[in-house]
């Protein structure tokens, strides 16, 4: 078993129209509650997925390749390079894709504040790295992701109680603090364990002007009441934050939303 905080492709909540008006060569992924846009690598059976959370300046970015990947690890300075919009080292994962082991991803994610202004230029994106290889994909209709991609968060932070002009007016964001993993494998709720359930969650947390957090909720409605426990106990007791910033620099209590999955091993 283990309890993986690497966001998952995700599902964005806006109607057909919207998403039409961002280009067909982009698609939503509908399948959990954050907002994940897929484009298709053309005459390579590859894909590119860009997903982000709401309400966290974090950007989970994946490449899907042929080929077997045996097992998957985690892999640290991962370059991830935009052509152009410059380079950044990320940690991410090298493993299998578990909707077909046929094919292998590179996921990495990057807390960056700038990534959606820096996609809205790019051409192409690049993974670079020793345990990696270099896998290059070209980006089609870049400015039409990202805007998609900033309508999709401002309506989900909305109906998730936080204020996107408010959030995105802020000097910066809370920022976690590196540290050993919040959550660990004995966080995973034992009834759930038990029989041998999944799951996924998301929760908003009131990180203070001090970083630590001081509330925590829950904002999916079907979220098993015990995973979206574990996560909050866990992230209130034993997380801590670079507190965000307002436009002075003085340091101010802010939302900050995480997306976690829990996984049985084996999966």
């Amino acid at each position: 078993m283990y309890v993986s905080t690497i966001m998952a492709l995700a599902f964005v909540a806006i109607t057909q129209d919207e998403a039409s008006k961002t280009n067909l060569d982009w698609t939503w992924d509908r399948d959990s509650p954050l907002c994940t846009l897929v484009q298709e690598v053309r005459g390579d059976g590859a894909k590119l997925v860009i997903s982000r959370t709401p309400g966290n300046s974090g950007t989970s970015v994946s490449v899907y390749t042929r080929g077997k990947s045996l097992s998957g690890s985690f892999v640290k300075d991962i370059n991830v390079i935009l052509e152009p919009g410059g380079q950044t080292a990320a940690d991410g994962y090298v493993g299998f894709d578990p909707g077909n082991p046929a094919r292998k991803v590179v996921s990495v994610a990057l807390e960056d504040q700038t990534f959606l202004d820096r996609l809205s230029q790019a051409s192409a994106l690049t993974f670079d790295g020793k345990k990696v290889g270099r896998r290059r994909v070209a980006i089609r209709h870049a400015a039409a992701a990202a805007q998609a991609l900033r309508r999709c968060e401002d309506a989900k932070m909305r109906s998730w109680g936080i204020d996107p002009g408010a959030w995105r007016f802020l000097r910066s964001r809370p920022v976690p603090s590196k540290q050993a993993n919040v959550l660990t494998p004995a966080d995973y709720p034992t009834d759930q364990m038990r029989d041998g359930l999944s799951g996924k969650v998301v929760v908003r947390l009131s990180v203070g002007a001090d970083g630590a957090v001081k509330d925590c909720v829950s904002v999916l409605p079907r979220s098993s009441p015990s995973f979206a426990s574990a996560v909050c106990n866990a992230y209130t007791k034993r997380a801590k934050f670079t507190p965000a910033q307002d436009s002075t620099g003085r340091p101010v209590e802010a939302e900050y939303v995480i997306s976690v999955n829990f996984v049985m091993a084996g999966w």
